[in-house]
C-alpha cells in the first residue's frame, strides 16, 4: 500500500539554480525571479522525479565464478559478504513533483506566481536484519531475528499556490509563497519489534507494528472470527480531498557588489492534516506461530526450480500468516510533516556575467532515516542569452554526482543532478546515488522590467503605484 501511494522526495534542479531562464527557480528560492513571465504547458510545464539509497547496486549483486552476475541470494554469496557490505540501515525514496498548471508575471518589478502542482513520496528505513532474513531463513537450523527500526512513509498531495517577489533595495529582494494543501492519500509504518524465529518446523513471531493510512474510498475487510483481524483491503469508490493544511516559502537574494548573489530560503515549512473519517489506524501486538510452511524455501531458489519474484512472494505469504493486525477506532485525524528544505546559494559572474561559478547547498528534512544534505558546485554559461547551459558536480550524503542542464529561453528547460559515474550496463548505479531529472516546457510573456532605482531607494516601501508599476 506505501508503494502504490508513491508512483514516482522531490527537488528543484540544482544545477539549473543559477539560470536566469529557468522559469522554476522561485520554487527553490522564492525571491528568484525569470527574465520573463510564462505560463506553462498543462503536465509539462514542471515535471521533476528523484530517487535516493545510500545503498547501491554493488550491494546486492555480485560476480560469479563463471563470470556472470547474480543477487545476493546466490549460494555462491556468503552471508558475511553480503551482510557486511551493507550499512545498519539500508535508506530508499523515490519522489516526483507534477506541475498541473504554473504561471508567472510581471507587474512593475514585482513579479507574481500562482500554480497548481501535484506531489508524491515515499521513504524507507530498512534495518540490516531484514536482508539477514531474506539471505539466511533457517539455515543451519534455527535463527532468530530482531527486526527493529523499519520505518516507511508515504504521501500523496496537491498544492494550490500565490506568490510574490519584490525589491527592498536595489540589490536585496525578497519572495514568499503561500501554499494550501490538498491531502489525497497517506500511509506510514512504524516496526518497534519484530522477533522471529525460524526453522525447518515452524516459525514464530513477537510484533509491535503500527501503521496509519490516511485516504478516502478505501476500507479495511476484517476475518469472521475474533479477534477479527484485518484479512484485506477494499476501495469503495468514494474518493475526495482526505486532508488539508498549509505551507509557507520564504527566500531572499542580496548582492553585495556587482555580479555577485547570495541567496538564502526555507520551502515547504507547513503541516498537512488529515481527517479523522479519512484515518485508518492499525496495529500489532500478537504472538504467532505456524507450523507445516509449505511455500518456496531458499533451496527452491538455489537450485533453480523458481524464480527470484516467486521466492519473494514466498516469503511475503509466510509472513503475512505470521503479522497479524487490529484495526483500531480512529477518534481523531492525524498529520504529517512536510520535505523542509534550506537552500543556500553563492555565485559570482565573470566576463560580463557570462560566464558564473556557483556553490549551492541543500538539506531536506527526511521523516525516515537521515536528513538528505548536498553541496553543488556549478558552471554557469550565459554567451548566448536565448540558450544558457549549466555543469556540475555534487557531494552528497546520498552519493556524487555529475549535472547537466540546458535551457533555451523559457521555453524549454531539462536537467539532470547527481548522476553517477559509475553504473551497471543495465543502468543500476553501483553506489549510493541521489539523481533527479527535472523537465520543462513554458509559454514566456511579458518580460522584465530592468529599469534601475537610485542608490538606496527602497523598492518595497516606495509608493503604492510603485510597487505595482503604476507610473
Amino acid at each position: 500500500m506505501l508503494l502504490s501511494v508513491s508512483l514516482m522526495q522531490a527537488q528543484t534542479s540544482r544545477t539549473g539554480y543559477f539560470m536566469e531562464n529557468y522559469s522554476y527557480r522561485y520554487m527553490a528560492n522564492p525571491a528568484f525571479a525569470p527574465t520573463h513571465g510564462f505560463i506553462s504547458v498543462p503536465l509539462l510545464g514542471n515535471l521533476e522525479t528523484s530517487f535516493n539509497t545510500n545503498s547501491g547496486a554493488s550491494d546486492f549483486f555480485f560476480p560469479l565464478s563463471d563470470g556472470s552476475l547474480g543477487t545476493f541470494l546466490h549460494p555462491e554469496i556468503s552471508s558475511d559478504l553480503f551482510l557486511n557490505g551493507l550499512q545498519d540501515f539500508t535508506s530508499l525514496g523515490h519522489d516526483l513533483d507534477m506541475g498541473i498548471l504554473n504561471a508567472g508575471f510581471y507587474v512593475g518589478r514585482n513579479f507574481f506566481t500562482v500554480g497548481i502542482n501535484l506531489h508524491e513520496d515515499f521513504s524507507a528505513d530498512v534495518p540490516k536484519d531484514a536482508f539477514a532474513l531474506l539471505k539466511q531463513r533457517m539455515d543451519n537450523g534455527t535463527k532468530t531475528y530482531h527486526i527493529q527500526g523499519l520505518n516507511a512513509v508515504a504521501n500523496a498531495y496537491a498544492d494550490i499556490s500565490l506568490g510574490m517577489s519584490t525589491d527592498i533595495f536595489d540589490n536585496l529582494r525578497v519572495g514568499g509563497r503561500l501554499k494550501l494543501l490538498l491531502g489525497i492519500a497517506a500511509a506510514d509504518l512504524n516496526v518497534s519489534k519484530l522477533d522471529a524465529s525460524m526453522s525447518d518446523e515452524l516459525w514464530q513471531t513477537d510484533a509491535v507494528i503500527d501503521a496509519n493510512v490516511y485516504g478516502r474510498g478505501i476500507e479495511f475487510e476484517l476475518e469472521d472470527e475474533s479477534p477479527h483481524y484485518v484479512s484485506g483491503v477494499r476501495e469503495t469508490g468514494d474518493y475526495g480531498i482526505a486532508g488539508t493544511g498549509f505551507a509557507v516559502d520564504l527566500g531572499v537574494t542580496y548582492e553585495p557588489i556587482e555580479h555577485l548573489v547570495l541567496s538564502v530560503a526555507v520551502t515547504d515549512l507547513g503541516t498537512m492534516s488529515w481527517k479523522q473519517s479519512a484515518t485508518n489506524k492499525l496495529q500489532s501486538r500478537c504472538k504467532t506461530t505456524i507450523s507445516g510452511i509449505d511455500n518456496l524455501t531458499k533451496e527452491d531458489f538455489e537450485s533453480g526450480s523458481t524464480t527470484f519474484e516467486d521466492y519473494m512472494n514466498g516469503i511475503g505469504e509466510d509472513l503475512e500468516k505470521l503479522i497479524k493486525f487490529n484495526q483500531l477506532e480512529a477518534t481523531e485525524g492525524g498529520s504529517s510533516q512536510l520535505r523542509t528544505t534550506f537552500t543556500a546559494g553563492l555565485e559570482y559572474g565573470f566576463l560580463q556575467n557570462r560566464l558564473g561559478a556557483g556553490l549551492l547547498y541543500e538539506n531536506v528534512a527526511n521523516p525516515v532515516g537521515d536528513n538528505l544534505s548536498d553541496l553543488t558546485v556549478s558552471a554557469n554559461l550565459r554567451f548566448i542569452k536565448a540558450v544558457q547551459f549549466s555543469a556540475s558536480y555534487t557531494f552528497s550524503n546520498y552519493g556524487n554526482g555529475l549535472g547537466l542542464a540546458l535551457g533555451i529561453g523559457q521555453v524549454f528547460f531539462i536537467s539532470v543532478d547527481n548522476w553517477s559515474p559509475r553504473m551497471t550496463p543495465q543502468g543500476l548505479p553501483l553506489n549510493a546515488s541521489n539523481p533527479t531529472v527535472s523537465l520543462g516546457l513554458n509559454i514566456p510573456f511579458g518580460k522584465k522590467d530592468c529599469s534601475r532605482r537610485s542608490p538606496g531607494t527602497l523598492g518595497y516601501f516606495g509608493s503604492f503605484a510603485d510597487i505595482f508599476g503604476w507610473n
